[in-house]
């Protein structure tokens, strides 16, 4: 979001700060990235990106980036982006923020999904829903990341080497599509295609193979943050199932992100499905509840708004040069 700072109103917790958006934008993590909005964009043309942020009469920052369609809101599709804030926030100032947001975009609906990360930049606050946990690895810079691996984990990654697994890291989609195309018929939620492509040829995603004579038999699309790296999805075939492929996967991925100096490793949400989350704890993660905050506004309240935000465009439209006028 362009522009400067504007006043606390009487009553307002917030003003809008085109500085804090721009200062909390960078989060780490990958959903937040620019690149992950623009291929949002261009895989749907009726979603749009922004970046809202504000400052709080103590001074404290926040930000969101809420991707819209329509008159409704989601804090990034398909991901966990959320509220990002310097410090904690309680209830009333996190309804008092998305109001704010949702006033100043337009919108009759906007909902927040945050993984509260304990790291500065990232979402503190705890109040909210908690709907769903995420499995989440904590990287020590100084360990081995899979010294933390079940004694299971290390047994499974033996038996896959032994039968021929073999890992490599590739930026070509086409391999992993394959895979999922077959897999996926069993998933509750499948992603699109164009949208895996877009974010593929951005280069905010490592894909990681588990090849045996030369076939990729399993694979995980994964996404790389400056702090957290996301296993975001992951398929595999009968082979690849049969020789627990997915264990040397995310082993060498968890060593690569330490490599890289990320934080955590976010090994994705596992509801309802026993078998990957026994995988996952097995893998050194550890449950994180992920937040939700939501609120919608009235039809009457919407339309004024646009009303308000009309008049302001075209006083500042009559305002500009005569030759700058536009039509």
């Amino acid at each position: 979001m362009a522009g400067s700072s504007v006043a606390h109103p009487a009553g307002e917790l917030w003003r809008l700060d085109a500085d804090a958006a721009v200062a909390l934008a960078p989060l780490g993590s990958p959903f937040a990235d620019s690149r992950f909005i623009t291929a949002l964009e261009r895989c749907n043309r009726r979603w749009s990106g922004h970046t809202v942020g504000a400052v709080a009469r103590d001074d404290v920052r926040a930000a969101i980036t809420v991707v819209r369609t329509g008159p409704r809101g989601i804090s990034v599709p398909f991901g966990y982006g959320g509220l990002v804030a310097d410090r904690s926030l309680d209830a009333a100032e996190v309804d008092a923020l998305l109001h704010l947001v949702s006033r100043q975009l337009g919108l009759s609906a906007l909902t927040s999904y945050s993984l509260p990360l304990p790291i500065r930049g990232r979402p503190a606050h705890g109040c909210g829903k908690v709907f769903a946990s995420t499995a989440l690895v904590t990287l020590d810079r100084d360990e081995d990341p899979r010294s933390a691996l079940a004694k299971k984990a290390r047994q499974s990654i033996r038996r896959a080497e032994r039968g021929g697994v073999v890992v490599s890291v590739d930026e070509d989609p086409r391999p992993f599509l394959t895979l999922y195309a077959g897999a996926s018929r069993q998933y509750r939620a499948v992603y699109p295609t164009p949208l895996l492509n877009l974010v593929a040829a951005s280069g905010l995603a490592r894909i990681y193979h588990a090849v045996v004579q030369g076939q990729a038999v399993a694979s995980a699309f994964v996404l790389t943050g400056r702090v957290e790296w996301m296993y975001w999805l992951a398929a595999a075939n009968e082979l690849g199932r049969q020789l627990e492929a997915g264990y040397p996967v995310v082993a060498q991925m968890l060593v690569d992100a330490q490599a890289h100096d990320a934080k955590f490793v976010n090994l994705g949400a596992s509801t309802g499905i026993p078998g990957v989350a026994k995988f996952k704890r097995r893998m050194a993660g550890a449950d994180f509840p992920m937040i939700e905050n939501s609120i919608t506004t009235s039809p009457l309240w919407l339309l004024r708004s646009r009303i308000a935000s009309g008049v302001a465009n075209r006083v500042q439209d009559w305002r500009r040069p005569r030759g700058a006028r536009q039509t």
